[in-house]
């Protein structure tokens, strides 16, 4: 029903960018200033990083899940490094109907170039940051710590061990990939979740050749708990939840 009902062919109801609300909220660009009590991470010269990376064939061969946790912490350096590189800022420009719009992109494709995924960082093990979970701000390259119960936060970190059957061992750091669902079901009527759902893949193959082009372990996650995502952040449930997940460890 799902694969029915987002794709033509079986059905009448609407599909694509209709803008069927009278009123269409567009993302604004991230703020370059960090908020008040946000964490700075470590500058990153993406550049000069990206300039001495393995040839992408390489990084593509060399892909691959790793789900080893019970190494060392993970470097605050590496996750801000890590982050950066998915995540920063690409200045873009579209032309339509003959006006040259500036835009914000990112290294990866988002439909209509809302970028509704945010990345929220579960930390476990993470040398120079506090465990906890931070919703992470590609503007200003900071972490903003999210108000959620401990309980929780430690139930979101364990679902990972329990997806992919890791036993007691949790990863260092869980990357929760969170979709701010208004930011594109008021421009797409009927595709909007499977989108999204395109969106968290696409996301996730730039975050695991990013890691692989690093030298970090990492293992995207079949499922998790959205109603424990909730809990652990305080982000409303029906608002911004939760609809991915992936696990990143140090290799040695």
């Amino acid at each position: 029903l799902f694969h029915t009902k987002t794709r033509k062919g079986r059905h009448l109801g609407k599909l694509g960018g209709t803008a069927r609300f009278t009123i269409m909220p567009h993302p604004e660009e991230p703020s370059t200033q960090p908020v008040p009590g946000d964490i700075l991470l470590p500058s990153i010269d993406i550049p000069n990083l990206i300039a001495v990376d393995p040839p992408f064939g390489i990084v593509l061969e060399k892909r691959t899940s790793i789900r080893a946790w019970d190494g060392p912490e993970l470097p605050v350096l590496k996750l801000a490094e890590l982050l950066a590189r998915v995540m920063h800022l690409i200045p873009r420009s579209d032309e339509i109907f003959g006006k040259v719009i500036e835009r914000a992109g990112r290294t990866y494709p988002s439909g209509g170039g809302l970028y509704e995924i945010d990345i929220v960082v579960f930390a476990s093990r993470v040398a120079g940051l506090a465990p906890g979970a931070y919703v992470y701000r590609q503007g200003s390259h900071s972490l903003g710590a999210l108000e959620g119960t401990l309980e929780h936060q430690e139930k979101v970190i364990f679902g990972a061990s329990e997806a992919t059957g890791g036993g007691m061992s949790r990863p260092q750091a869980l990357l929760v990939l969170a979709a701010r669902y208004p930011d594109i079901a008021t421009k797409y009527e009927g595709i909007a979740y499977s989108l999204m759902l395109k969106h968290v893949g696409v996301m996730m193959a730039t975050i695991q050749y990013s890691a692989t082009a690093m030298g970090l372990g990492s293992v995207p996650l079949g499922t998790g708990d959205s109603d424990a995502f909730a809990l652990a952040t305080g982000l409303d449930y029906y608002t911004q939840g939760s609809i991915g997940e992936i696990a990143i460890s140090p290799l040695d």
